[in-house]
């Protein structure tokens, strides 16, 4: 897979009790300007609780296809998975497209 050497940032949001979309939003878009990315309109992806991972997996779909993406950000790890296994994973999936995943709480 190739480096994207991107200039955007998708946010990943995924809501359940204490976490909503506002405050979420309002976090990572400024992580992203913090890094100077810029985040556009359809570059938030939100998943409710029971829609089962939906806006993860456009996510995934539109970074094969967008070369222009330096970054996913998300408020924090849990909010990409709870179990630790798998946001290595998909911390590595990013990492060989060349994406980083970004999380305000840890950077």
């Amino acid at each position: 897979m190739t480096a994207q050497n991107g200039t955007r940032a998708l946010v990943y949001i995924r809501v359940s009790s204490g976490f909503g979309v506002d405050g979420q939003r309002e976090r990572c878009l400024r992580e992203a300007m913090r890094a100077g990315w810029r985040v556009e309109a359809g570059d938030v992806y939100i998943d409710v609780g029971t829609e089962g991972g939906r806006a993860w997996r456009a996510l995934r779909r539109r970074l094969l296809d967008d070369q222009s993406v330096a970054a996913v950000i998300a408020q924090d790890q849990t909010r990409v998975s709870q179990q630790r296994d798998v946001w290595l994973a998909i911390a590595a999936e990013l990492r060989d497209l060349g994406v980083e995943l970004r999380t305000p709480s840890a950077s």
